[in-house]
């Protein structure tokens, strides 16, 4: 999920307003389904890497809440749409809330200054492995 986050985190600013605008209508239940657990996920996450003070790729910017409220709605549409978290659309909403509780609970620690991997509550949703090291602000 933090891989969703690394990746969208960057354009999202520029895709923010027409990632926005979704299917309205034409999305059914499943899909919507998913894209609210992805951006329940999503926001957990993003939350541990602005309470850890980690950095947006090489741009020398930190995460911050506004950041991660703008990106939101690309991550859970990049999310949402990626046939490597199906399980996401398919867990019980104790899967889900056990993965967002531990985001929430990760120490910045399993986080800063290495390649991190996702909380093992998370990793039988998205078992694609984390590929960008995240440096933190002190």
């Amino acid at each position: 999920m933090v891989r969703h986050l690394k990746r969208g985190a960057l354009v999202a600013v520029v895709l923010a307003a027409v990632s926005a605008c979704g299917n309205g209508d034409e999305e059914d239940e499943a899909s919507r389904l998913k894209r609210e657990r992805c951006g329940r996920i999503g926001r957990a996450a993003c939350a541990s890497l602005v309470r850890c003070r980690a950095g947006v790729g090489s741009t020398g910017k930190v995460f911050t809440v506004g950041l991660c409220a703008e990106a939101e709605p690309s991550l859970a549409s990049q999310c949402a749409s990626d046939p490597a978290t199906a399980a996401v659309g398919t867990a019980s909403e104790a899967q889900i809330a056990a993965c967002v509780s531990a985001f929430e609970a990760a120490p910045c620690s399993s986080i800063c200054n290495q390649v991190p991997q996702d909380p093992a509550e998370c990793r039988a949703l998205d078992p694609t492995p984390n590929e960008d090291f995240i440096s933190c602000a002190p």
